[in-house]
């Protein structure tokens, strides 16, 4: 009997084989179907990729040949902005890569969705993969991987840090002196490029502008898709010089991004000529091209959801091929194990038992993660509506009225000098509190992507504090608002002196905002054990216990006028609690509707 069951287990492999290798020719006369077409004829080889790449999902056959295909299908869906579809296929690629120990395709893999990832400004995400693929390719002593790896990281580098680009730089002219001794055009056309925008964010114009032109006709000839990113890139460097060909110039980059349908470029050649024509004054343009900018770069962030959800169902899919691969193995060792069939049966259905109970504990968890990343996806959609909103209403408003004033100045002749000065002075104030809120709005930006670090250093908390009361006193006065400060002397400690007067400027502002024309505001400053203590009291409006809860938080809207009419954005309080938190502070607030409020900082010494 034993006998008969093993024959028959060998002519279902061996009929299994034989009806597979039809499938497997198939696959492969597709996928070599398309590598003759890749460089003449892209559309019609991405359709024999896409073909041979469905069958082999729908068969589970997958070789180095599949792996090839769907790296160069990812790759196309990524200049067309479908960032979900590349990363599904290039972490498909990349597994298929690591079960195999293929090194070179795990760095290549790893370096194009660390890429995915830059694209969609996941920075963090990003440099995993980079820095990963970056040991592998040193280990295994792979020039042209390791310049690969070292521009990725250098893109990255400059995109997300602010100056100075010391590292970028390294990692670009190290790629660019590997590609060029081992004449890869693309890759050297990759880092002239960035070397090019690098000395564009220097303001060395002369120096980007010289790299930006040895990058164009490289470019053109081994990737003409990239052709518009370096036409913007010129027109950058002309519209910093004022020169009129940076107009003709985006436009050509936008036609040719549209032409060949890259999102991304279209994004920024329509930025660009945003700027442009609203410096002309030509602002029936600059409202097409603001609308077709926000149009395309809306379509582009809703990868953003896509791809890290994306990541975590690989991960998922990885957990249970592994959780098939072992089971797999068990029942191999199950049917070698002859004599010890019953015992063997037994701790199956143990382990089945066992395997049940774990898959719905196993699943009950996952249910839990998915419902805390909605929660997640569901907060930072209503803090997004909430930083739209704020663009749109706090920003358009005041630039309404500048345009207004500016217009009134322009075109009323019959102004007399007191209404001119009348004008000039609320344009003024409105362009003034403008930028105020833009600044905070980048800050706060900037807080959001991980790139601010407290630069730390010892400083008198008492200068600051009386710096601050000294720069404030002006509006203070002008609302009979008496500003009172009680210190115990001079007092240090460490932290950054920047932030500290960000913070202490708009605690103290906020308090005379919202404090009633002559009563006063208390500044205290304490030494409490380990750590300072700053109290800002008004005798203002004060809050109630639901304004309270909405205080520090931009998806929620909440907006309350001072007491002289002073309008706000919120972001001061917010930069504020961020900034706190970054020097391992707290910042507590107590509150009476009608009374006042007091802000409570406290900061270790250290």
């Amino acid at each position: 009997m034993r006998h008969l069951v093993a024959t028959l287990v060998l002519m279902m492999l061996l009929l299994s084989l034989q009806a597979s290798q039809p499938d497997s020719l198939l696959i492969h006369r597709m996928i070599n179907q398309g590598s003759e077409l890749y460089n003449h004829d892209r559309p019609a080889a991405l359709i024999e990729y896409e073909k041979a790449i469905s069958i082999a999902g729908s068969l589970g056959y997958f070789d180095d040949s599949v792996a090839m295909a769907m790296y160069r299908v990812a790759y196309e869906d990524y200049y067309k902005g479908n960032a979900e579809n590349a990363i599904t296929n290039a972490l498909k690629a990349l597994n298929f890569y690591k079960q195999r120990n293929n090194y070179r395709g795990m760095v290549k893999m790893m370096t194009f969705v660390g890429d995915i990832l830059r694209g969609n400004s996941l920075y963090d995400q990003c440099y995993q993969y980079l820095y990963q693929a970056r040991m592998i390719a040193l280990k295994i002593a792979d020039s042209s991987l390791i310049a690969s790896v070292y521009n990725r990281l250098a893109a990255s580098l400059v995109e997300s840090l602010d100056l100075p680009y010391d590292s970028a730089e390294k990692f670009a002219t190290g790629s660019l002196a590997i590609a060029t001794r081992l004449k890869d055009d693309l890759l050297v056309y990759n880092n002239l490029n960035i070397l090019g925008y690098l000395e564009l964010r220097r303001l060395n114009y002369d120096k980007a502008l010289d790299y930006f032109n040895k990058a164009l006709p490289i470019v053109t000839r081994v990737y003409p898709e990239d052709e518009p990113l370096i036409l913007i890139n010129i027109a950058r460097v002309y519209d910093a010089y004022a020169k009129p060909e940076a107009e003709t110039m985006n436009l050509k980059a936008l036609q040719m991004a549209q032409n060949m349908n890259i999102p991304k470029y279209v994004v920024l050649a329509c930025l660009s000529l945003e700027t442009i024509y609203v410096r002309k004054g030509d602002y029936k343009k600059a409202h097409y091209y603001s609308s077709l900018y926000y149009l395309t770069r809306s379509n582009i962030y809703e990868q953003k959801v896509l791809v890290q959800l994306q990541e975590f169902n690989t991960r998922l899919s990885e957990e249970k091929q592994r959780n098939e691969n072992e089971e797999l193995l068990y029942q191999q060792d199950l049917s070698a194990s002859r004599q010890r069939t019953y015992i063997l049966i037994g701790a199956l259905l143990i382990l089945l038992l066992a395997g049940a109970a774990f898959f719905i504990l196993y699943q009950r968890r996952q249910w839990k993660e998915i419902d805390r990343i909605a929660g997640q996806l569901n907060q930072s959609n209503k803090i997004l509506m909430r930083f739209i909103s704020i663009i749109g209403h706090d920003l358009r408003s005041p630039f309404n009225a500048i345009l207004g004033f500016t217009d009134i100045l322009k075109n009323d002749k019959g102004l007399t000098q007191e209404e001119k000065s009348l004008a000039l002075d609320r344009l003024y104030t409105v362009s003034r509190s403008t930028y105020k809120l833009l600044e905070e709005i980048l800050e706060w930006s900037r807080l959001q992507s991980g790139s601010v670090k407290p630069v730390i250093k010892t400083c008198n908390v008492t200068d600051l504090i009386s710096e601050t009361i000294q720069i404030l006193e002006p509006s203070a006065i002008l609302k009979k608002i008496q500003l009172e400060f009680e210190y115990p002397g001079p007092l240090e400690m460490n932290a950054d002196p920047d932030m500290l007067l960000t913070i202490f400027r708009n605690l103290i502002s906020n308090a005379v905002k919202f404090t009633q024309p002559g009563e006063r505001v208390q500044i205290r400053l304490e030494k409490q054990d380990k750590e300072v203590s700053i109290t800002v009291s008004d005798h203002g409006v004060g809050m109630t216990e639901e304004e309270l809860g909405k205080l520090f938080r931009l998806d929620e809207n909440y907006k309350s006028k001072g007491t002289g009419g002073e309008t706000g954005s919120g972001f001061g309080l917010i930069l504020c609690k961020e900034y706190v938190t970054l020097h391992k502070g707290k910042l507590i607030v107590t509150s009476e509707k009608g009374s006042g409020s007091a802000f409570t900082v406290h900061l270790p010494l250290t």
